[in-house]
């Protein structure tokens, strides 16, 4: 009974060591792998022993590899695999962020395909709420989201924060090589527009606004103080129904 009972203790103490060893290698910053082969071969690794949060860490660092070479094939093999791992824990709207990159760059891709598929599947006929509260990214690159979060109140007014980044060659070292934020208030029309004018420090600031469902398309006028190459243009896909706080629009917390 005692041999017995020592057993499952020691089965179930690592578990939860593996458990914490997993939350931990998803929040370090040392690498894991020094080629887009090696960590997709990690990440492949840890999805096999179910370990999803490592396996998105090591595919994280496949599409950093991949994008630094230049190599479609590749970048489009390390987009596909990310966006497995999100299909796996079940995250079906960070998978497709992933797998549209994929279809951009290869739109007959058999694993985007196949993700897509299966995308569709878990979501089915997936209503939007009538708001727009939520969480919209764009890719910058080198798995940075530019992020707009939208807190919409009664009367068609909603409170935002927009993040927007330019990546350069030494991202590894540095990060961005620009970025620019803003915060601000702003109302839709019947249109479903909304538009936002600059405050006392970027009066020409103009940054318009136009959603559908599941989607918002930017536009940007003027200067909003961001930094040299930073824009905010272009179309955000929406990956949350809500928005809980601005945690939300933190990087570890975009796909």
């Amino acid at each position: 009974m005692i041999k017995g009972l020592v057993t499952i203790l020691l089965i179930l103490s690592g578990a939860l060591l593996s458990g914490s060893e997993d939350r931990q290698s998803a929040t370090r910053g040392d690498a894991t792998c020094s080629s887009a082969s090696q960590c997709a071969a990690i990440g492949n690794e840890a999805l096999q022993r179910g370990r999803v949060t490592s396996a998105i860490r090591a595919f994280r660092e496949q599409v950093g590899h991949a994008e630094d070479s230049h190599d479609t094939k590749e970048i489009v093999s390390a987009y596909d695999n990310i966006s497995k791992a999100y299909l796996i824990a079940g995250d079906t709207f960070r998978s497709l962020a992933w797998t549209n990159l994929a279809l951009r760059l290869a739109s007959e891709d058999t694993d985007a395909r196949k993700n897509l598929k299966e995308i569709e599947t878990q979501q089915g006929q997936l209503p939007w709420p009538s708001n727009f509260s939520g969480v919209y990214v764009q890719y910058a690159g080198y798995t940075w989201w530019n992020s707009l979060c939208i807190r919409q109140t009664s009367k068609g007014k909603m409170q935002f924060q927009l993040s927007v980044y330019r990546m350069g060659s030494n991202w590894r070292s540095y990060g961005p090589a620009s970025y620019g934020d803003v915060k601000g208030a702003a109302s839709l029309d019947d249109h479903k527009e909304a538009v936002y004018q600059g405050d006392k420090d970027f009066p020409s600031c103009r940054i318009k606004m136009s959603f559908s469902q599941g989607s918002v398309t930017l536009g940007q006028d003027g200067d909003c103080g961001f930094g040299h190459g930073a824009i905010a243009e272009g179309a955000y896909q929406r990956i949350t129904k809500t928005l809980g706080s601005s945690r939300d629009c933190r990087k570890e917390n975009l796909p």
